[in-house]
């Protein structure tokens, strides 16, 4: 049975224009869950304003139950205090990827030249403490490019990865991505993969979409080919709609298949 449904927002939830509003059709299939006491999740990689800026455009009748913003850290709603962070996960992150890119000097200098021979098609922007935080190409075919380079530089940390999505690509610790957070989510919740689908279009989605988090999954029809292929092979719904409408779809369709009074 469907208990816990676990979305990507770009590209997935919206499409790939940032102030994009909820198709009705996803609105009904949001509303009919959350009138099952269904959990929804949003998995984004946003960060944690950017996505509340989204969810204000996108202006679902239903407010999500959790977001995991970053691909890593994990938030719940709070009716009256609203989002409420999971301060003991979120600061376990922050403090392995603190460690990890003090670590990652050499490495990252190696990454701002590699970048510097693209400087008029990306924009690689660092945090307060001057480290490169995420990668912007111009077009998803340059950070192809970009992503075997990177991937072929000596002396990478252990645990230095990166999650792609799009033409974007955010350096993060290889212990966190939508996968092993949303793991985390269900196991608080003390619920099972065959109780929980998750749904999403692009490279950072792969971790959740191989059917060992979510027995249930599925992609809409403007999903990147690698995401498609990962779905079929988890026996997943790949629908023929896009983004809002395929989500809306594939949620159709596994309610109706599991959760469907009889």
């Amino acid at each position: 049975m469907l208990k816990l449904l676990a979305t990507d927002f770009d590209g997935t939830s919206i499409g790939y224009t940032p102030h994009e509003s909820c198709v009705d059709c996803l609105a009904l299939a949001l509303e009919k869950i959350k009138n099952d006491e269904i959990v929804w999740s949003i998995n984004t990689g946003r960060d944690f304003l950017y996505l509340l800026e989204g969810l204000e455009y996108f202006n679902a009748p239903v407010e999500p139950d959790y977001i995991i913003t970053s691909e890593r850290h994990l938030y719940r709603h709070n009716k009256k205090k609203g989002w409420k962070p999971f301060e003991e996960w979120n600061r376990h992150c922050d403090s392995l990827h603190a460690e990890l890119f003090r670590k990652s000097g050499r490495f990252f200098e190696q990454i701002k030249n590699l970048i510097a021979q693209y400087s008029d098609e990306t924009t690689l922007l660092e945090n307060h403490d001057g480290v490169p935080e995420m990668l912007i190409a111009e077009k998803e075919e340059l950070l192809d490019e970009i992503v075997l380079q990177v991937d072929s530089l000596p002396h990478r940390p252990n645990n230095f990865s990166f999650q792609r999505s799009s033409h974007y690509m955010r350096f993060c610790h290889k212990h966190y991505d939508k996968g092993k957070v949303l793991r985390e989510l269900s196991s608080l919740l003390s619920l099972q993969a065959n109780n929980i689908l998750a749904i999403g279009d692009h490279y950072n989605d792969l971790s959740m979409l191989d059917g060992e988090v979510a027995s249930m999954v599925a992609c809409p029809s403007n999903a990147h080919r690698e995401v498609k292929a990962i779905v079929q092979k988890a026996n997943g719904r790949i629908s023929q709609y896009e983004a809002g409408e395929g989500t809306a779809e594939a949620i159709h369709y596994y309610y109706q298949k599991f959760n469907k009074k009889k």
